[in-house]
């Protein structure tokens, strides 16, 4: 909250003097700042690559799904970029729907990292969950990948 005292210029015009933000105020500020900064979306990130990399190192996972996973962040990653370049200028902005979808397929860490460090649908919190949703979803999805059923499926559709 802001606070001032008004008076009147030489022009006869409304002037705010001794403006000052209100304690309450800056905690808000700091609130927010805090949220969109969180180290567990980061945390959650690492951990999930962490698997992808150990899955295929271990040659329960094709080198393909690293590349699979890393297109489709890069490809996420822009889709958040070119959405908060519209909104800043105002024009036709990205669905949400586009951007849950490519997180949905496999995008959702280059999606975290936009969010972070573009600050951009990282406080809307209908769309956080239904981001971490298909987040959640694509995990389980990598999970079963990781079981011998899903990695021989995996194998013969790559043959």
């Amino acid at each position: 909250m802001v606070t001032y005292d008004l008076t009147i210029d030489e022009r006869k015009r409304p002037r705010a003097i001794r403006v000052r933000k209100s304690a309450a105020s800056r905690l808000h500020i700091r609130e927010k700042s805090a949220s969109t900064s969180g180290a567990i979306p980061w945390i959650v990130t690492s951990l999930f690559v962490l698997i992808v990399v150990a899955g295929t190192l271990a040659r329960r996972l094709p080198p393909v799904i690293i590349v699979i996973y890393g297109v489709l962040s890069i490809v996420a990653f822009l889709l958040y970029w070119i959405d908060k370049s519209a909104a800043r200028r105002g024009d036709w902005r990205t669905q949400e729907s586009s951007l849950l979808f490519i997180g949905l397929l496999g995008g959702w860490p280059g999606a975290v990292v936009a969010q972070r460090v573009l600050r951009h649908k990282n406080r809307k919190q209908s769309f956080q969950w239904a981001f971490w949703s298909t987040a959640v979803v694509n995990s389980i999805a990598l999970g079963w990948l990781l079981t011998e059923s899903g990695s021989r499926i995996v194998r013969q559709l790559l043959e």
